[in-house]
């Protein structure tokens, strides 16, 4: 029996849904998870059974609506991704659906996007999700009008050198969100490094990342806790930018400026007159 046949079957379809979490770049960087009463494997990936519950997938006009919501129990690994600082990478979701009792083992995809946030109501941890539709259609617009560069540092329309923005370092002690660092890692003034970044690859061979959000000495205040982190750590520390043209012509990258730097500091509609 095929699975439209089972679909449209009164009693014999044993409908299951598999849930596949990414969260990192490595291939065994997923959380597989099945509301079925066994275990389930579909395309050499096991999916465990747990306790696990979805909203109804629905589609309406207003794209921005279209969201999911997914339940799960606290204790379960992929609670831990979103505990004290959220992942470094984009966390997906996709959600396939087949029957239990059919040989073909036909799973098709029904929804497929990523996590935007977390939320802890115990005993069970609430996923809310958009679709990858929804971030597709959404408009709105990217640049804004003003002095300082509005471009992504190292993002494509920024286009900066990171490799030669970057210098490795050895993590001395940790300290909450700081990190001590041993000594001669700053090829340039530390003040440089204040809004870059630290990257490092935790114990699956994920790339984390943090910003610098201050630095005094060899050390550097986080925007988060460094999982995965111990002394002897291996980290790249990558320079910020001040979003003005100094900044940006220290990165040899003035060409791709993105500010706006000679807008008048005197509106000409208002009371003043500009020529007497």
């Amino acid at each position: 029996m095929s699975l439209n046949a089972r679909e449209n079957s009164r009693s014999k379809g044993t409908p299951c849904n598999l849930f596949l979490i990414r969260y990192g770049e490595s291939t065994s960087s997923f959380y597989a998870y099945t509301d079925a009463p066994y275990d389930v494997t579909h395309e050499g990936r096991l999916y465990r059974s747990v306790a696990v519950t979805r909203g109804a997938i629905v589609v309406k006009g207003n794209m921005d609506k279209a969201a999911m919501e997914v339940r799960l129990s606290l204790k379960l690994d992929v609670a831990d991704l979103f505990l004290a600082y959220p992942p470094s990478q984009e966390v997906s979701l996709t959600i396939f659906q087949g029957h239990l009792n059919d040989p073909d083992a036909q799973f098709l995809t029904i929804w497929a996007g990523r996590i935007l946030s977390a939320k802890r109501e115990t005993p069970e941890l609430i996923l809310n999700c958009e679709s990858a539709r929804t971030s597709m259609k959404r408009f709105g617009l990217r640049r804004h009008y003003g002095y300082g560069c509005s471009h992504k540092l190292y993002g494509p329309w920024c286009n900066a050198n990171k490799t030669a923005a970057s210098s490795s370092a050895v993590v001395s002690s940790i300290s909450g969100h700081r990190i001590t660092l041993v000594g001669g890692w700053n090829p340039r003034p530390v003040s440089d490094y204040v809004g870059g970044m630290v990257e490092w690859m935790n114990a699956a061979g994920d790339r984390e990342v943090r910003s610098i959000v201050r630095i005094i000495g060899d050390t550097l205040t986080l925007s988060g806790a460094p999982k995965g982190i111990e002394t002897g750590t291996v980290v790249t520390v990558i320079r910020g930018c001040t979003r003005d043209e100094a900044g940006c012509n220290s990165h040899n990258n003035i060409h791709n400026f993105g500010g706006c730097p000679f807008i008048p500091t005197k509106n000409p509609v208002s009371r003043s007159n500009l020529f007497y």
